[in-house]
């Protein structure tokens, strides 16, 4: 769920957000919400050892990321089209 989650903020804010520093907020606001979301979803089920926990942390942490990274270029790009025109 978080996965879709970010790749979908991440375009929809590198393409809405007029800077980065919003599209920031934006994004990270929803990854607490939907992760928290998740989180009871999860918790409601048993990990079977430790290193589950840690490959879950990662894979949200990653997937934080990559959210992150796709608002970024898109407000990057969008600035450099404005310069150039």
């Amino acid at each position: 769920m978080v996965q879709i989650a970010m790749l979908v903020c991440g375009i929809a804010t590198g393409l809405a957000c007029r800077t980065w520093q919003q599209a920031l907020r934006i994004t990270l606001a929803v990854f607490v919400v939907v992760l928290a979301v998740q989180s009871v979803a999860v918790a409601s089920e048993a990990f079977e050892a430790a290193t589950d926990v840690v490959i879950y942390t990662l894979i949200q942490i990653v997937s934080l990321a990559i959210g992150l990274g796709i608002a970024r270029a898109l407000v990057r790009h969008r600035d450099r089209r404005r310069v150039a025109a």
